[in-house]
């Protein structure tokens, strides 16, 4: 399965960890901007998670052995087939992430 966005409560609960994040002691205090964007990113226009359930469960019965569902899902695949160098760079840019 190769899905897109799901609606969940990652960015609902983020929030927690985040302040748990900030404190000074913490190893990723560092990476909370990164943490914070992309505990968000995977809520933008996401998929009703009932509807990816039914989608999903409606594609592990059958062939083709990959599938895609949600919005967004083909861009998953496309940054799948990139070489994983370039994948990291476009994520670590997109996320604000410093090597």
């Amino acid at each position: 399965m190769q899905p897109g966005p799901v609606r969940s409560e990652v960015a609902v609960n983020a929030p927690v960890d985040l302040e748990r994040y900030s404190a000074p002691e913490s190893l990723y205090r560092t990476a909370v901007d990164a943490i914070r964007r992309r505990s968000q990113a995977s809520q933008l226009d996401p998929t009703p998670a009932d509807d990816f359930a039914r989608a999903l469960a409606d594609a592990l019965t059958r062939p083709p052995r990959a599938a895609r569902r949600g919005r967004g899902s083909a861009a998953i695949t496309a940054l799948a087939m990139l070489p994983a160098a370039l994948r990291d760079r476009l994520f670590a840019r997109a996320f604000g992430i410093r090597p």
